[in-house]
Order: structure tokens, then C-alpha cells, then sequence
């Protein structure tokens, strides 16, 4: 393993613990866990190479969380706002 892939495996690894402390908290079900996951991932991996794509798909899950969470009493999801502003931050160096 190189070391952008490492800094990228420690990236995800500190979304995804943030993720599923607010999530367990929550109690949301472990599939809506897996694809906030998944979502995390697959914008890591791109926030290279598509840098615009990555963010964009972090940025639409939030909005879908909120959207879908605005009118209940669970609270709302802010577990990807640092992934938002982490990886704005970075692709702006690389557009």
C-alpha cells in the first residue's frame, strides 16, 4: 500500500467513525450505515482523480438525509458536514 492510499484509508476511517457514532446514536438501520459508507468511500476514492464528482456525491446524500429527516423527531444528520468541508477544501486544488 502506498501512502496516498493510506491518507485516503485514514480520510474515510475518520468520516466513517463520525458517521457511525451519530448514526448508532440515532439508532438508524445498519443498510442506511452501509450507504452512508459507501457514499464516503467511493467520494475518497475519487476526490482525486474527479475531485468535483466526489464532493457532489457527498453534498447530494446530505441533502437527501435532510430532505428525508426535516419532518420527524429523529433529529438530523450532520455527520457528513465535515466530509463536505473537508473535501471542498481539497478539491480545489485540483480542478
Amino acid at each position: 500500500m502506498n501512502w496516498q492510499r493510506a491518507g485516503d484509508l485514514g480520510l474515510w476511517s475518520s468520516f466513517a467513525l463520525l458517521v457511525i457514532i451519530e448514526s448508532g446514536a440515532r439508532n438508524d438501520p445498519y443498510w442506511m450505515q452501509a450507504i452512508f459508507l459507501a457514499v464516503l468511500a467511493a467520494s475518497v476514492l475519487l476526490r482525486r482523480s474527479w475531485p468535483i464528482i466526489g464532493l457532489s456525491l457527498v453534498i447530494t446524500t446530505q441533502v437527501a438525509i435532510l430532505a428525508v429527516n426535516l419532518g420527524t423527531t429523529n433529529g438530523v444528520q450532520i455527520a457528513m458536514i465535515p466530509a463536505i468541508s473537508v473535501l471542498s477544501y481539497l478539491s480545489t486544488g485540483r480542478r
